[in-house]
């Protein structure tokens, strides 16, 4: 799960090391992307937060 979390901040660091000099012509493209990768990191921790919780009942 860690290896997924820094795999997802190193491509976020990528998209916004490009942002700055690409934001003129795709500024809301980009937001978009951000935007959805946020959702599904929140996504997998929740899940992995229910993983972990029914663990722990077993």
């Amino acid at each position: 799960a860690s290896k997924k979390l820094q795999s997802i901040s190193e491509l976020r660091g990528s998209l916004s090391a490009k942002a700055p000099h690409r934001q003129t012509q795709q500024g809301p493209s980009v937001n978009l992307l951000e935007e959805q990768i946020q959702l599904r990191q929140q996504e997998l921790a929740f899940k992995e937060n229910q993983a972990s919780e029914a663990e722990a009942w077993v």
